[in-house]
């Protein structure tokens, strides 16, 4: 028996089906192989022996001191400095991260609004023993202070939530009574 002539244009349709059913069984084969393996948890990527990330290393008191003597720069270099402590203890080694300036921190705040057309700032809301200090950095450079004395959850909690509505709500800010921007200290 013979085979039949085929036209070359049959030809080449007949050879690019056989491919496509070469590929689907491949991936049809490759798929079962795959899930026939079972999937293993991979190990967390905290190097042992790290402590908490949550734990901000500065002092405290120093702290305080560098802001009732109005010195709200130098309070915000020993936050960055106590950050970049903790990541360096976090990772077991020193990063190779610079620490910024406020003065550079608030042009990189101008450089981000004048490429997504949207104003940004900076909030450290650091709580330390029977208070809350909050600092607020604006792209113009602005450092403006608030000390909340004894604060409860529940009175951090109501600054948050003023803080967050008057900075995320444009129409809001004219007519904001946020505890925190008043009665507040510029640096």
């Amino acid at each position: 028996m013979v085979a039949p002539q085929l036209h070359p244009s049959q030809s080449l349709n007949l050879m690019k089906r056989y491919l496509q059913l070469s590929v689907l069984f491949g991936l049809a084969i490759g798929c079962a192989l795959f899930l026939s393996f079972p999937l293993r948890a991979q190990p967390p990527l905290t190097p042992p022996n790290s402590p908490p990330l949550s734990v901000l290393q500065f002092d405290p008191q120093r702290f305080k001191a560098a802001l009732d003597r109005a010195e709200v720069a130098d309070a915000i270099q020993q936050l960055e400095v106590g950050w970049k402590q903790q990541f360096d203890d976090y990772y077991q080694r020193r990063l190779t991260a610079r620490l910024l300036s406020p003065q550079q921190i608030a042009q990189t705040l101008t450089h981000i609004g004048d490429r997504t057309g949207k104003r940004s700032a900076l909030v450290y809301a650091i709580s330390v023993p029977d208070q809350l200090e909050v600092i607020l950095l604006l792209p113009n450079g602005q450092l403006i202070h608030h000390r909340e004395p004894q604060a409860s959850p529940d009175v951090v909690e109501e600054t948050t939530r003023a803080l967050r509505a008057g900075l995320v709500n444009v129409t809001a800010r004219r007519g904001i009574t946020c505890p925190l921007l008043s009665n507040s200290t510029s640096g």
